[in-house]
This record gives C-alpha cells, structure tokens and sequence, in this order.
C-alpha cells in the first residue's frame, strides 16, 4: 500500500504529465493550423509531391518567404521535443491515450478560424475519445502494475456506443 507521501508524488507527477501533454497538444494543433493557413498562401506553387520535386528550388524559396508557413515549423518543431521529452520520462502507455488532446486544438482553429462545421455526432466523438482517452491515462498512472479494471473498461464501452447511437 502506498504512503500519503508517494500517492501526493503520483498525482503531482500525472498532472505533470497532463500539462506537458496539453502544452504539446497546443503547439502540434497551432502548429498545423499555421501551416494549413501558410500553405493556403503560397501561390503559383503545385502542392503535390511531384510538383515539389519538378522545381525544388522554387518550391523552397516560395515556402521559406511565407512567414505563417515558417512560424508553423518552428511551433510543430517544439512541439516534436516536448513530445520527446514527455516519452523519456514517462511509459507511452500513459502518453499515447493523450495524443487526442490535440485534436481539441485543431479543431478550435478549424471552427474558429477557418470556419469548419461539425455535427452533433462529431462532437460527441470528440468528447467520448477524448475524455475516455484522459481516463485511461490517469487509471494506468494510479495503478502503476498496469492492472487493468476490465468492469470500468466495459461500462466506458458501453457510454460509447450509447452516445455514438443518440448521435447518430
């Protein structure tokens, strides 16, 4: 049984974990969103993997002077060593389920800014995934042994598919 000592460290170091995962998940979301509204702005350039390789230097030169387009990099970039930081010190078991964090942010970007439409079916996609994937995490970071409550697994299972049909 654990001491009130280490069960405060464990939650301490789950939060942690949550906040630097929340951190990647806004740089790889803006970071993608940067590129998507960069791409959008280039001109006279064929997007395609033929097209890029035809005329590689144009290709370069026209990305490198869209500022948005670099700005993206850079954040998608840190974002890459945040991630790598958060897999040296923590079991991809417990950062995998997070990576659906960045789904929130693009599509905040994308209804926001780049006025993107969702259904109801979608959004309850979203919030079933994400909060079931947050769950998950913070259930495999409590039970260390990666015991596995198959009971708490099936009644998640169940909420889902309710949902996904209500929403359909």
């Amino acid at each position: 049984m654990k001491n009130k000592e280490e069960a405060y460290l464990d939650i301490f170091e789950t939060l942690f974990l949550l906040l630097i995962m929340i951190i990647w998940a806004f740089l790889n979301g803006t970071g993608s969103y940067l590129v998507k509204i960069g791409l959008n702005k280039v001109t006279g350039l064929e997007i395609t993997l033929w097209g890029v390789f035809r005329n590689i230097f144009k290709t370069f030169y026209q990305l490198i002077k869209t500022p948005i387009l670099i700005l993206g990099f850079i954040m998608a970039g840190i974002g890459f060593l945040v991630y790598q930081y958060a897999l040296s010190h923590y079991d991809l078991s417990l950062i995998r389920p997070l990576q659906v964090l960045s789904i929130l942010f693009i599509l905040f970007w994308g209804l926001r800014y780049l006025k993107e439409c969702i259904n109801a079916r979608e959004v309850a996609g979203i919030v079933v995934v994400t909060v079931g994937s947050i769950i998950i995490s913070l259930y495999i970071s409590a039970n260390k042994p990666k015991e596995l409550n198959l009971n708490n697994l099936i009644v998640f299972t169940i909420f889902s598919v309710i949902l996904s049909i209500i929403f359909k």
